[in-house]
């Protein structure tokens, strides 16, 4: 069964609209001149990588995305930033995601 992700900024409080599971993801951030702004979910494999806290997210983001604050890696070509800690929101998908 093939899944969709929808990714929107954490708000405190209950989440409008979301009715699927919910979850914490860790999303990849680069801005350069040849890209232009550029995000997408960090994942293993073909699946997101997704956690049922805000905590446990950022502990992987400090634990295993440290080599993104490296100033060679910041600035152009690159452009990367420090991945954020986005809430997502799951659910099965009607159609196949070919």
């Amino acid at each position: 069964e093939a899944w969709r992700a929808r990714v929107h900024p954490a708000r405190r409080g209950r989440d409008q609209g979301c009715r699927e599971e919910k979850r914490w993801g860790v999303l990849f951030r680069s801005d350069n001149r040849l890209d232009g702004a550029r995000t997408h979910l960090l994942c293993a494999g073909q699946m997101p990588i997704l956690f049922l806290t805000r905590y446990a997210a950022r502990k992987y983001v400090k634990a295993n995305c440290s080599w993104y604050t490296r100033p060679d890696l910041r600035a152009e070509p690159h452009g990367w930033k420090v991945p954020a800690v986005v809430r997502v929101c799951i659910a099965p998908c009607a159609e196949d995601m070919d």
